[in-house]
C-alpha cells in the first residue's frame, strides 16, 4: 500500500503513512483535512462533504440546512412560509439553490385539501374493507357449497348401502327357500 507516493488532495504534498487520511479513494495529511469554514481538524467519523469542500457537522447544518419561519395570520386566513437560504443545500446527486421566497397560502386551500385527502383516505379504507368482506362472503359460499356437496355424497352412499342390503337380503332369503326346498325334497 505504501509503495506508491500518495498525493493530499488540499496541498497536493507527499502524504506519509503515519499522517494519512482515506477517505473515498482520496489521500490527506491529517492536518490538512480541515473544515472549510471554521479549520477545525476534520476526521472520517465527523465531517460533511459538499461541492469538493469539507465541513464539520454543526458548521454543515448551520450553513447548508434549509431555514424556515412560519406565519399564521388568522385576519385574513392566509399563512404565510419564509424560506430564507442563500446557500447551496447539497443532497447526493443533485444541488439545489435556495434563495430568499414567500409562498402565501389560503387556509380555506389548505383546509379544502386536507378534507380532499381525508375523503379520498376514507373512500380508500372502505374499498378496502368492502373486498375483504366480498372476500369473506366468497369464502364462506364455498365452504358452505362444499359442505352441501359432502352431504349429498354422504346421502348418497347411505342409498347405495341400503339397496345393498336390500339385495343381499332377497339373495340370502332366496338361498334359505332354495335350501328349505332342497331339504324337502331329500325327505320325500
Amino acid at each position: 500500500m505504501f509503495g506508491k507516493n500518495y498525493k493530499c488532495l488540499i496541498c497536493a504534498k507527499t502524504v506519509y503513512p503515519y499522517e494519512l487520511i482515506t477517505l473515498e479513494k482520496k489521500y490527506f495529511h491529517t492536518f490538512c483535512f480541515r473544515c472549510t469554514h471554521c479549520n477545525t481538524t476534520l476526521k472520517p467519523s465527523n465531517y460533511v462533504p459538499n461541492n469538493g469542500k469539507f465541513y464539520c457537522k454543526p458548521h454543515y447544518r448551520e450553513l447548508f440546512q434549509l431555514k424556515s419561519t412560519i406565519n399564521a395570520d388568522d385576519s385574513n386566513n392566509s399563512l404565510s412560509i419564509n424560506l430564507s437560504e442563500e446557500n447551496l443545500i447539497s443532497n447526493s446527486s443533485s444541488i439545489v439553490q435556495v434563495t430568499d421566497r414567500s409562498i402565501d397560502l389560503d387556509l380555506n386551500e389548505i383546509v379544502s385539501i386536507q378534507q380532499s385527502e381525508q375523503s379520498q383516505l376514507q373512500q380508500s379504507e372502505q374499498s378496502e374493507q368492502s373486498e375483504q368482506l366480498q372476500q369473506l362472503q366468497q369464502s364462506e359460499q364455498s365452504q358452505s357449497q362444499s359442505q352441501f356437496l359432502i352431504l349429498i355424497l354422504i346421502l348418497v352412499l347411505i342409498l347405495i348401502l341400503i339397496i345393498l342390503i336390500q339385495i343381499l337380503k332377497k339373495q340370502s332369503t332366496s338361498k334359505i327357500k332354495f335350501k328349505i326346498h332342497m331339504f324337502q325334497m331329500k325327505k320325500k
